[in-house]
């Protein structure tokens, strides 16, 4: 303190890091031979103070001059290398050497400051937290001094990644590996990743930061680390906020703006494929059951948006709502045959997604009769199949779902859907659309009484059934007002022909099961007899 104490205001800022630079050197001599933790946080406190100071001495105006800038980085390298390798190198040799490289114990003063941890101080914490803000520091004055720009800095990361992976390199000679040669390749991982965040950007950086997370998974799995797995679940999180919201802005994007670039070919595609891939990968490393499926559910999620980004702007969405439907179906399958690798609430809010997206449309085409010209008989006839398409996956979701409520809702979905679709595709129809509604619904309600029947199927039976007494509802309460008087005569002629048909060959019709499981009433002729009077 006695410089500043005489300071006059003559003097250079070289002068002042040299002198920083002697006490400094002089307090670190005392500190490897002695081992006084207070004189080495006191150092390193103090030098890097006076370094700022210095600095902002400096004409805030423009850059600084040369000089100063040199003599400040030169100081700046100094107090990173004395400050970090010193203490590191002092803590190897007492690793191997323990009654020459004594430690003091730690007073009372710093007993009461710790609370009961200074064990913690005499295993060398204070080395290793010098081994992590030193360079930090390094890097921070370097960009103060000299605004170098990203690609400089991601150099001098690059310079500190190095310097540092040959310090692990060399303290797991001397330290056996110990905590130490740990605390050195941790910082070495810390600023390659920095390096990788100035010298890349855009979808290079995404990619390189999810490659080096999964990287870092199978490392720490290898070595079960606990620090590399954080890590590496800290890279990842970034990894999948960034993805995820570059498909939120995506889809927006092509929701409302045209789009040109072939599907999956362009570079945030690629990328976010390959992150998924990662993601996926590197679930296989994690211990965790948990953890796995957290990463698991994240690659399906992803790999959902990323078909919806993709697809959306072809056929006006056609395409993305087979393609979800499909994802959804296929992710009930994988979840049920291979329980690890699939995500059953995934599937269903997928499923919901879907379903209520298809509703819109429908419920669209509905109020709005060849409105936009979504009709399988109009002109824009892939909404007509690509909306059917829907129907058959959610369909074929039923059976691949656990539980008889979910197979009946998923079922029962699917079959309104079916009906809406009728009414939607033939309500653009010239003629009498009621009709024609009339006649589809009725047809498709006996055909699935009748398959029911031949398969001894519950859910078809009742759902036929359920079917016709709908038909019977809309005769009476729209048609009979709706319609023609021709209409009204065929119609009510047909039905009643039907339903005296089915009720004739219901006998023949019905097929049971050899085993009866209770699900149906029994036919008539299955009936116990009772006994002859």
């Amino acid at each position: 303190a006695t410089p500043f104490l005489l300071y006059d205001g003559d003097g250079t800022t070289g002068g002042l890091v040299l002198y920083a630079g002697l006490v400094l050197a002089g307090a670190i001599g005392i500190y490897l031979l002695k081992g006084w933790r207070s004189l080495l946080l006191v150092g390193f406190g103090g030098y890097w103070a006076v370094l700022f100071i210095g600095y902002a001495g400096v004409d805030p105006i423009g850059p600084p001059p040369v000089a100063d800038g040199a003599a400040l980085q030169a100081g700046a390298l100094f107090g990173w290398i004395v400050l970090w390798l010193v203490p590191s190198a002092r803590e190897a040799l007492r690793s191997a050497s323990p009654g020459r490289w004594r430690v003091p114990d730690v007073g009372t003063a710093m007993r009461l400051l710790v609370g009961g941890r200074e064990r913690y101080l005499e295993d060398g914490t204070s080395a290793r937290l010098l081994s992590f803000a030193s360079p930090l520091i390094l890097l921070w004055l370097t960009q103060l001094v000299w605004s170098p720009g990203r690609t400089n800095l991601g150099l001098v990361a690059l310079g500190i990644t190095a310097s540092h992976g040959l310090a692990w390199a060399g303290f797991r000679r001397v330290g056996g590996g110990g905590r130490l040669a740990h605390t050195q390749a941790i910082v070495a991982l810390l600023f390659a990743t920095l390096s990788l965040v100035f010298l890349l950007e855009g979808e290079a950086l995404l990619f390189a930061l999810a490659v080096e997370a999964a990287a870092l998974h199978f490392v720490a799995r290898r070595l079960s680390d606990r620090v590399v797995s954080l890590i590496g679940h800290a890279l990842f999180a970034a990894a999948a906020a960034w993805v995820l919201s570059l498909l939120a802005d995506g889809i927006l994007d092509r929701l409302f703006y045209t789009y040109t670039l072939i599907p999956f070919l362009n570079a945030y595609a690629l990328v976010g494929l390959a992150v998924i891939a990662l993601a996926f990968a590197a679930s296989t490393a994690l211990p965790a059951a948990e953890t796995r499926r957290v990463y698991r559910t994240f690659g399906h999620a992803a790999a959902a948006g990323l078909l919806l980004r993709e697809l959306v702007p072809l056929g006006d969405g056609a395409y993305a709502l087979v393609a979800l439907a499909l994802y959804a179906a296929g992710l009930h399958v994988l979840s049920r045959r291979r329980p690890g690798w699939g995500t059953t609430g995934g599937a269903h809010a997928l499923a919901c997604l879907v379903g209520l997206w298809l509703a819109g449309r429908l419920a669209i085409g509905m109020a709005l009769p060849d409105g936009f010209g979504w009709s399988i008989l109009g002109p824009w006839v892939l909404w007509g199949v690509a909306d059917l398409a829907v129907v058959a996956l959610l369909l074929a979701c039923s059976w691949a779902v656990r539980g008889r409520k979910t197979v009946f809702l998923y079922r029962l979905a699917a079959h309104a859907a079916l009906l809406a679709w009728f009414w939607r595709e033939l309500g653009s129809v010239p003629g009498s659309p009621d009709a024609y509604v009339t006649v589809a619904w009725g047809l498709t309600g006996a055909a699935m009484f009748v398959a029911g029947l031949r398969r001894d199927h519950t859910y078809l039976t009742r759902g036929g059934v359920a079917t016709l007494f709908l038909v019977v509802v809309k005769l009476f309460l729209w048609d009979l007002a709706a319609l023609d008087p021709l209409w009204r005569v065929l119609l009510f002629l047909g039905f009643g022909g039907l339903f005296l048909l089915l009720s004739y060959h219901l006998r023949n019709l019905w097929n049971p099961r050899e085993e009866d499981d209770g699900s149906l009433p029994m036919a008539p002729d299955r009936q116990p007899s009772r006994p002859s009077q």
